[in-house]
């Protein structure tokens, strides 16, 4: 009979017993270990993601700043162009319409009346 006859196939290891060939036991990791374990690895991908989005969003901000400089300089010369346009042809209409008006006369001529009856000697405010 063989040495290898006597001995068991999967004996169970003694825990009293050092490992025969001097290489240390694993250890057993304990629950509280594969926790940390855990939550290490999920705050590492959490950063990693965030890293990688602000890495993209800045990359994409980079890109675009030039497309919205862009049409905020249109929209603002679109807003002074118009403004200044309304503001001249306004005043260019109003020009017309009152030019040679009876409205505008009347306006005159009352205002020359008031005036002359303010400069009469001896009017003065109680008289109004």
């Amino acid at each position: 009979m063989t040495d290898q006859d006597t001995k068991p196939q999967n004996p169970e290891p003694d825990p009293d017993v050092p490992n025969p060939d001097g290489a240390a036991a694993p250890e057993q990791e304990t629950g509280a270990c594969q926790e940390f374990r855990f939550l290490r690895n999920l705050f590492d991908n959490i950063d990693n993601a965030v890293k990688r989005g602000a890495d993209k969003a800045s990359k994409t901000a980079n890109r675009a700043a030039p497309k919205v400089k862009r049409a905020v300089s249109k929209g603002a010369y679109a807003g002074a162009y118009g403004i200044a346009y309304t503001a001249v042809l306004g005043a260019l209409v109003a020009r017309q319409v009152l030019k040679d008006n009876v409205i505008l006369d009347g306006a005159k001529d009352g205002f020359a009346a008031a005036r002359k009856a303010a400069e009469e000697p001896g009017l003065t405010h109680e008289d109004c």
